[in-house]
């Protein structure tokens, strides 16, 4: 299964940022933190970095479908997106398997959630 999703859009940083917050909102992902590393890097090693930002979100329908847990497991729910500016006009947006960041893929018992997950990122994605 896929660890890592991503698409590079032809488009500038600042659009795509807001855009996919949009999406992430209407997908029904909750953002629970916006860690700017381009200012981050600016301000502890006073280097420049090309826009850079990591969404923390969560998205409690996850775990509608996760075995077992009832929708108490909030890491399940919890996924990692980024925001890169690769040039004034390409950004790349990415998120991470939030099944395989918890050591489950592979595992039969969670194969249909991994299943789920997989293709909710991909909506949010494409």
């Amino acid at each position: 299964m896929k660890n890592y999703i991503s698409k590079i859009l032809k488009a500038g940083f600042h659009p795509t940022y807001y855009e996919i917050k949009n999406v992430l909102a209407n997908e029904g992902f909750e953002i629970i933190s916006d860690v700017q590393i381009h200012d981050r890097l600016r301000e502890e090693f006073h280097v420049d970095f090309k826009n850079f930002v990591i969404l923390g979100t969560r998205n409690f329908s996850f775990s509608s479908f996760t075995p077992g847990l009832n929708g108490e497991n909030i890491s399940i729910t919890q996924c990692k997106f980024i925001v890169y500016e690769l040039s004034a006009d390409e950004t790349e947006i990415g998120c991470y398997n939030p099944i395989a960041l918890n050591g489950f893929s592979g595992s039969a018992t969670w194969e249909k959630t991994e299943k789920e997950i997989i293709k909710k990122l991909d909506q949010v994605m494409y």
